[in-house]
């Protein structure tokens, strides 16, 4: 009868750190290269790449929990196969990062608001 007992809290406890560990994200993103101006919006699981393609430029971000408060977002950007430029940074929920992209003359900025869902 312990094992059982042992064995079932072990694996309540293995189901809740993992529905801990796989949150969801929600990201809004403001991009601008050139000319060009976009608004996507993102939402993905925590270790996830998530990615959206708008005229020829993809975006893609990878996100990693730090902390309650803090999350780790990786981020790139192509246009076509050539990589503008990826940067990693750590940042806060529900707060807004500014990232620059690429060097001048190929340079993107890029707004990023994330959320835990």
């Amino acid at each position: 009868m312990k094992k059982h007992i042992l064995f079932l809290s072990i694996f309540i406890l293995s189901i809740t750190s993992s529905l801990w560990a796989a949150q969801t994200f929600h990201v809004k993103a403001d991009l601008r290269y050139g000319k060009e101006h976009f608004t996507p919006e993102l939402i993905f699981k925590e270790g996830q790449e998530a990615s959206i393609t708008m005229d020829g430029f993809t975006l893609s971000i990878l996100a990693k929990s730090e902390s309650e408060r803090k999350v780790e977002l990786t981020v790139t950007l192509q246009k076509g196969k050539n990589r503008i430029g990826k940067e990693s940074v750590s940042t806060h929920f529900n707060k807004s990062e500014l990232l620059h992209l690429g060097t001048h003359p190929n340079k993107a900025i890029v707004f990023l608001n994330i959320k835990k869902q």
